[in-house]
C-alpha cells in the first residue's frame, strides 16, 4: 500500500505472543499479596497480546469479528477519515484480491500513533468457514460485509485516492462487486 500513496498512514501489526509456562512458575492465589510456586501451571501455553495502553493514545476498535466498523471509520460522521482510517479498507481490499476474494482481516483493534497504525491480534473472515478458528471467522457474510464497506467508504469520501489504489494495483473496481 506505501506505492499508492506516500501521504497514507503506514500499518504495523503486532504478532500475539505465546507464553508457555513451566514447573518453576509462580503466581498469586486470589485475594493474597504473596506469590506460590505452583505446578498447576506446567505446560500449559497461554495466547497475549501486547499492551498499547502505555502510548497515551486510545486504543480502538476498527472492524469487529463480523465485519461491523467502528464509527471512527465513517466517513460522513469522520472528517478525517480520508487521511486516515481509508489506508485501513484499501489494506482489507488489497487482502481481499490477493487471496482471490476470498478473505479479510476483522478484529482489527489498535492505536494510531505517531502518523501510523499499530494493530494487534487481527483475525481472518474466510469464505471458507473451516479454513480458520470458528470463534473469529465469521464466514462469506463478514467477507462481503467489510469488502462492501471498505469499497462504500473509500470510493465516496477518498476517491482520488481510492482511484489510484486500483490505478497502482491493476484492480478493477468491478471485480468488488462479486465478493
Amino acid at each position: 500500500i506505501p506505492r499508492v500513496a506516500t501521504t497514507l498512514s503506514t500499518i504495523e501489526v503486532l504478532a500475539p505472543f505465546v507464553v508457555q509456562f513451566g514447573g518453576e512458575v509462580r503466581c498469586k492465589k486470589p485475594g493474597k499479596l504473596s506469590f506460590v510456586q505452583t505446578k498447576k501451571l506446567d505446560g500449559i501455553k497461554v495466547l497475549g497480546e501486547f499492551s498499547l495502553q502505555e502510548t497515551g493514545s486510545a486504543f480502538v476498535k476498527y472492524i469487529n469479528n463480523d465485519g461491523a466498523r467502528s464509527h471512527n471509520m465513517d466517513g460522513e460522521e469522520n472528517a478525517g477519515y480520508a487521511e486516515t482510517h481509508v489506508v485501513l479498507d484499501l489494506f482489507n481490499l488489497a487482502s481481499n484480491v490477493w487471496t482471490g476474494l476470498n478473505m479479510v482481516f476483522t478484529d482489527m483493534q489498535g492505536i494510531f500513533h505517531e502518523e501510523r497504525y499499530v494493530l494487534t491480534d487481527l483475525a481472518i473472515a474466510s469464505k471458507n468457514v473451516l479454513a480458520f478458528d470458528a470463534a473469529t471467522n465469521w464466514g462469506p457474510l463478514a467477507v462481503k460485509k467489510v469488502v462492501c464497506d471498505a469499497r462504500y467508504n473509500a470510493k465516496t469520501h477518498a476517491p482520488e485516492v481510492y482511484e489510484k489504489f486500483l490505478s497502482v494495483f491493476g484492480i478493477k473496481d468491478d471485480v468488488f462487486a462479486r465478493v
